[in-house]
């Protein structure tokens, strides 16, 4: 009888000695699970950030670029602007100076 107690004793601590093993690979399967869903999430992440970037840089440069070609047109208006009002002074001036010649 004691050896049957005996026994039983010893395959109960091999049950509970598996059963903390299994539960030591599963804790380690979890972490690794874990883990590599973290980095994908992570590398996700970081994709979408940078895309996010990309846009956003892309849209200020076309945002520039808009302003840019607002301000030449501007700039070209008011050239073309000051020309004629330069040609006009020309006028004028060549009729002063026929005024006082005659």
């Amino acid at each position: 009888m004691i050896e049957k107690t005996i026994q039983v004793i010893r395959d109960t601590e091999h049950e509970a000695q598996e059963i903390v093993r299994r539960a030591q690979s599963k804790g380690q399967e979890i972490i690794s699970q874990a883990k590599k869903e973290a980095e994908q999430l992570i590398e996700t992440q970081v994709g979408a950030m940078k895309q996010t970037v990309i846009e956003q840089t892309k849209a200020s440069h076309e945002a520039s670029a808009k302003q840019q070609e607002l301000l030449l047109s501007e700039m070209e208006q008011e050239i073309t602007a000051l020309k004629l009002e330069v040609k006009n002074k020309e006028k004028e001036a060549i009729q002063l100076v026929i005024e006082h010649l005659v």
